[in-house]
């Protein structure tokens, strides 16, 4: 039995993962091994290429392509092809009658590339992929990677987004910092953590605190939690709250609730209100309104009676007639009045020609 336990514990630390290619065209391909060093690779470049390899990414519908819109009206677009040397619209999500998706595995780890733009062993761009997305290489030199160590992987995007944020390099930092966020191994919590540290750029650190929210669930929740606590820069903080509620985890509405009755900041209570109107439904009409009536701060209560319009039509108006109608401060009932103006709502219309009769 020990041998056993002994042969299967040796399988699980040696064990690979087996991934399939993208589909490339136009691509002059080069296939290499960075079991030995993905950094190394990379830096070896002498001319102009793309590197490119894959990873296992995090669960969920992650679908990263260029689209083509066919009707705006219903949605209905899927996924076009992608020229690695352009500017492609590109959506990070779902994917609407796609053929390719039935292409996919349907079992087997999930997957995503990545591929670095390199001129002369410096990475210029970093841009990610879904395995049912054609690419077009545009006739540039492509070298595939075999063998990268996911940790391994992790480790250098996080030099490139910190060599980026260094020297404002934006383009460069942000796709590092999208495909790092993507990865489903461990690591990937602990270097956005890193660089959600004030001692990163203020554009690193809002781009990782944005990623951690978006993709990583729980922990990224408690990765945004523990930065609010420590880092006190208004408009870091700003970008907290926007990550909160684009959070999976139950716990980033409660926070985000507290955030909006409780903070020291009123640019922070304000904007926390913001965005549990577009996150929260019902469940934010009560603190909204318990703003309007005792916060302090006239922005405040303004952002609220605001807050109030973003509601569902058949939650916000009747509520914004009713601070219209009831408010004892002239500067909440002149800002709801204003909101049912811009709502083009029935009710609203229909309220606002009564006044104007009285």
């Amino acid at each position: 039995m020990k041998k056993l336990l002994l042969i299967g514990t040796m399988l699980l630390t040696t064990m690979t993962w087996a991934f399939d290619q993208p589909q490339l065209k136009n691509a002059k391909l080069e296939q290499r091994s960075a079991a030995t060093s993905l950094e190394q690779q990379v830096r070896s470049i002498s001319g102009a290429a793309w590197v490119a390899y894959a990873a296992p990414s995090i669960s969920g519908n992650h679908n990263m392509c260029c689209y083509s819109f066919r009707d705006s009206s219903n949605r209905d677009y899927c996924c076009g092809t992608c020229g690695l040397e352009k500017h492609d619209s590109f959506v990070e999500g779902r994917n609407y009658n796609c053929p390719q998706l039935q292409q996919q595995k349907l079992e087997g780890p999930n997957e995503f590339f990545v591929f670095m733009r390199v001129t002369r062993g410096n990475v210029e761009k970093v841009r990610m992929f879904s395995p049912n997305c054609q690419i077009d290489a545009g006739r540039m030199n492509v070298v595939w990677l075999n063998d990268v160590k996911p940790a391994e992987s992790v480790a250098f995007l996080s030099k490139i987004t910190e060599a980026g944020g260094t020297f404002g390099r934006d383009e460069e930092a942000d796709g590092a910092i999208a495909a790092l966020a993507m990865h489903l191994d461990p690591s990937a919590d602990s270097a956005l953590a890193k660089l959600m540290t004030s001692g990163q750029s203020e554009h690193v650190a809002e781009q990782a605190t944005f990623w951690a929210g978006t993709l990583r669930g729980s922990r990224g929740y408690e990765m945004i939690a523990a930065a609010l606590e420590r880092n006190g820069n208004s408009e870091f903080r700003k970008h907290a709250v926007f990550a909160l509620s684009q959070n999976s985890d139950p716990r980033a509405q409660t926070r985000l609730i507290d955030l909006a009755r409780h903070d020291n900041n009123s640019d922070i209570r304000g904007e926390s209100l913001f965005w549990l109107s577009q996150a929260a439904g019902k469940k934010a009409a009560g603190v909204i309104a318990s703003a309007i009536e005792d916060d302090p701060n006239t922005d405040v209560k303004k952002k609220a009676v605001f807050a109030l319009s973003q509601l569902p039509e058949d939650e916000g108006i009747p509520l914004l007639i009713s601070q219209a109608e009831k408010n004892a401060n002239p500067v909440v009932r002149r800002e709801a009045i204003f909101w049912l103006g811009q709502s083009g709502d029935k009710r609203a219309l229909d309220y606002i020609t009564s006044v104007l009769q009285r």
